[in-house]
């Protein structure tokens, strides 16, 4: 009989132990939590405009004229009645609207018989404006009431590391 105490007792200890590490078990993981981390990094917004554009010297022969195109991301040069050698400065200003600095890099400059010379403004803080210049020159022969492609001229605007 006395065996027969001894392993109630021993079997009441081991059910006590297993319901202890079961409580122990729970409780932890009621205290447990995943915590999960998401980021996202933006660099900014770039945002150029031209707001102002302007002939500012002509040479030779004709016309300029100039207007900023509908939404400000670019402008017309309209040169009538030019003959080889006529020549415009063209004055502009953009803004830049954006969040971050940018610089400027001039790309596909003019056309056959047109030469252009591009100075882009320097480097934008956001928020800044800044000025350039764009000198066209008629450099081939042309008939009178002659028709042709002047080409144009693309400044690509892009992040200014530090």
């Amino acid at each position: 009989m006395l065996r027969r105490g001894f392993r109630a007792k021993v079997g009441l200890l081991a059910l006590a132990l297993v319901w202890s590490l079961a409580g122990i078990g729970a409780a932890s993981g009621a205290w447990r939590e995943e915590l999960t981390l998401s980021q996202t990094v933006t660099t900014g917004n770039v945002d150029v405009a031209f707001t102002d554009v302007r002939v500012v010297r002509e040479q030779g022969a004709g016309s300029t004229a100039v207007s900023i195109l509908p939404g400000g991301k670019a402008f017309a040069i309209e040169m009538n009645d030019v003959w080889h050698g006529s020549r415009a400065e063209i004055a502009y200003t953009v803004l830049n609207q954006g969040t971050i600095p940018v610089v400027a890099e001039p790309v596909g400059l003019g056309a056959e018989g047109i030469e252009m010379a591009v100075e882009p403004p320097p480097m934008l803080e956001a928020g800044a404006e800044g000025q350039g210049t764009v000198e066209v020159a008629v450099t081939r022969g042309l008939e009178r009431g002659a028709a042709f492609e002047t080409g144009g001229v693309v400044l690509d605007f892009r992040q200014w590391n530090r």
